[in-house]
């Protein structure tokens, strides 16, 4: 990402300066079976013992449920 630097005593130049930033957490995607990234769905699934149901998070492109 390019930040803007104003020249100052640290930087005289000023001007553009790549910086690394960190990721939030709601934009990474997680990694599916094939080893590519993948979008995440919630579907909601039935117990057939109790017959209860129960949201899970799946993969959009394998259609395999994700891990919490």
């Amino acid at each position: 990402r390019v930040h803007h630097m104003q020249p100052s005593q640290q930087n005289p130049d000023g001007g553009r300066i790549e910086k690394e930033l960190p990721i939030h957490v709601s934009n990474v995607m997680p990694i599916d079976s094939n080893g590519d990234t993948t979008r995440v769905g919630r579907k909601r699934v039935e117990d057939p013992d109790t017959g209860k149901g129960r949201w899970v998070r799946y993969a959009k492109t394998t259609g395999e449920e994700l891990d919490v």
